[in-house]
């Protein structure tokens, strides 16, 4: 999946539908990276820890560990 103008990351828009297709791919006790996301993506690390730390204030994902070791994963009452 690459970014698309539905990733418009000027607009809250775009920035709504990024979150929403990163949040997609958490199903069941799945586990991703920042690096994962960024390359599914194509987009820069920056913007998606951006996204992450969205939805993670959400909510929606937590994040385990630290720096290059840490991973994303669905919150456990979501």
């Amino acid at each position: 999946m690459q970014a698309t103008t539905e990733h418009n990351l000027r607009t809250s828009e775009g920035r709504a539908n990024l979150d929403a297709a990163i949040k997609k791919l958490f199903k069941g006790n799945a586990k991703l990276t920042s690096n994962d996301l960024a390359e599914t993506f194509g987009l820069g690390l920056a913007q998606i820890r951006a996204s992450l730390h969205r939805l993670i204030d959400a909510g929606v994902l937590v994040a385990i560990g630290n720096t290059k070791a840490r991973v994303y994963m669905r919150a456990p009452s979501t």
